[in-house]
């Protein structure tokens, strides 16, 4: 299903922002926006073909209102084409992205297709970024999808948060193979394994040598022993073998009095580096007073700990978000950067390159954006791409995605002169288009969906005068397919309008009056869900 929007979501503006770009004089920095959107990278890839491929949630006042942008560019990040990916029902938004050796395409994020609270969606394209195929993981309250990444056998590592029964630990790890189907669900951190362990939640998670995981986050620990019931908000990382199997799991703080968080981990030969955050009191006998100081911290492939160091922690507030290796002796990381003493906004972009012992060597300050999630990726010609947003308050009435691309000295890139050749997998030229995000719900796990919570009925639009579009949705996935009658009523339970239904159906209602109708859907002579309906000319 395609509507009218798609033509508004053609534009493109990834030209010289009042706000992002003033006062600078800068050759390899682009913005990416919508207009009147909020436009935010959450992931970015390099691609088979020297470009990129940047996953954009764009978000407006209306929470129904999100959807993902795809834009794909050339290596000097000059937008080829783009795709918008929506659900006219619900909200749609990008957390995490993949993308194989071939070009194809995996997202994760969060979906309301099936639940208002929100579900974990995953959705496969191929390297044209048309769909492939989309599905679902429900379970009641909200949950989404937050890390995928492509394991060594094409299959796809999911990670997800709040994805479980209610008062169960519910960080997950999935393996689904290329078509979707679940080979695999774990939890990362076991309640029966760990029962001192309290609320823990990942943040990052990496794909090791060994075909195992690492798990960056925090957790609440007990301080020591003697104090069983004092909680401290601790760094945590996790190490689970190719079968789910736990290798080693460490909180840990500095000292006592601190507390912190991992946002994000790597390998680097047999060495795991960390960064994140660490809460410094500045007053024991203020607790509540206390500032956020950049982390580091360098571990053995067992978990131990090697060293740890506050990264420029005397003119440096806030965390850092993302690291990377550069080469044996070096790293690349960003963070939200402020030098306010209170550690007050506006949060800048920062880039570091830090030898092995988190040493700065050189550092980039960019004042006019800041960064989100999966913010560092490695290109093809061995820089590295910067992405996030611009500008670095959100005071202002617009948005839009940032991405700059720096050498290994942490030098703006150079414009490239010669030419490429672009999506050679793809027919040309690529259509700009929008694509109907309608996933399909999986199945055969879980915890049973209740009768009263099992079917639903989406409107769309729920105020309108010539068409309206009903999608009926079965949270057990037995029935959604199958023929059933949508009946519509006025307030009065006069019938106006008798149709069948199968997933789906659209209805012309202009000949109708204005008013409040109820939509009721039959199966076998049961009213099974309703729904009102607002008719307006």
């Amino acid at each position: 299903m395609k509507y009218c929007l798609r033509f508004f979501f053609i534009f493109i503006s990834f030209i010289w922002n009042q706000y992002c770009f003033s006062q600078k004089n800068i050759i390899w920095q682009r913005t990416y926006g919508l207009s009147n959107r909020f436009d935010n990278i959450y992931s970015a890839k390099s691609t088979y073909d020297n470009g990129f491929v940047l996953g954009i949630t764009a978000s407006s006042e209306n929470p129904n209102d999100y959807f993902i942008w795809l834009v794909k560019t050339d290596i000097n990040g000059v937008p080829l084409w783009s795709k918008s990916y929506i659900n006219p029902y619900s909200l749609f938004v990008i957390k995490s992205m993949d993308v194989s050796i071939n070009g194809d395409i995996v997202i994760t994020g969060a979906t309301e297709q099936y639940d208002d609270w929100g579900d974990v969606f995953l959705m496969s394209l191929n390297s044209c970024g048309e769909k492939i195929w989309c599905k679902v993981i429900h379970y009641d309250d909200m949950n989404y999808g937050y890390r995928v990444k492509i394991n060594h056998q094409g299959n796809y590592a999911l990670y997800t948060r709040y994805a479980a029964p209610s008062s169960i630990n519910s960080d997950k790890l999935w393996i689904l193979n290329m078509n979707g189907d679940i080979l695999s669900q774990i939890y990362i951190i076991p309640s029966s394994s760990h029962p001192n362990v309290w609320s823990p939640l990942t943040e990052d998670f990496m794909l090791t040598e060994d075909h195992g995981f690492v798990f960056s986050g925090h957790c609440y620990f007990p301080e020591d022993t003697i104090n069983p019931s004092v909680w401290r908000l601790q760094h945590m990382l996790v190490k689970l073998d190719s079968t789910g199997n736990e290798l080693f799991f460490r909180p840990q703080y500095l000292d006592t009095n601190q507390e912190g968080v991992l946002l994000c981990s790597i390998e680097h030969g047999t060495i795991l580096y960390s960064c994140g955050y660490d809460y410094g009191y500045s007053d024991k006998k203020k607790p509540l007073e206390f500032t956020i100081r950049p982390y580091n911290g360098k571990y053995s492939s067992t978990g131990a700990l090697l060293y740890e160091k506050r990264l420029h922690p005397d003119t440096m507030r806030t965390f850092l978000t993302y690291i990377k290796s550069i080469n044996a002796q070096s790293l690349i990381q960003t963070g939200k950067i402020t030098h306010d003493p209170s550690g007050n906004p506006p949060y800048y972009l920062g880039v570091f390159k830090t030898d092995t012992m988190f040493n700065i060597l050189n550092y980039l300050e960019n004042d006019t954006g800041s960064v989100t999630n999966e913010c560092i990726t490695g290109s093809i010609d061995g820089k590295f791409l910067v992405t996030g947003y611009c500008p670095p308050q959100s005071a202002f009435t617009e948005v839009d995605g940032l991405a700059i691309k720096v050498n290994s000295d942490l030098e703006y890139d150079s414009l490239y002169t010669f030419p490429f050749i672009y999506d050679s997998l793809c027919p040309f030229p690529i259509i700009t288009d929008t694509i109907d995000c309608d996933c399909d719900l999986i199945t055969g796990f879980g915890e049973p969906v209740k009768l009263e919570d099992r079917y639903a009925l989406k409107v769309f639009p729920n105020q309108a005068g010539e068409v309206i579009h009903f999608k009926f949705l079965d949270r057990a996935g037995d029935m959604e397919r199958e023929n059933k009658e949508i009946l519509l009523f006025g307030l009065m339970g006069k019938p106006a309008l008798k149709a069948e239904i199968g997933k789906e159906v659209s209805l012309n209602v202009s000949h109708l009056p204005a008013g409040v109708y109820v939509a009721i859907v039959l199966h076998e002579m049961q009213v099974i869900t309703r729904e009102k309906v607002v008719i307006i000319h």
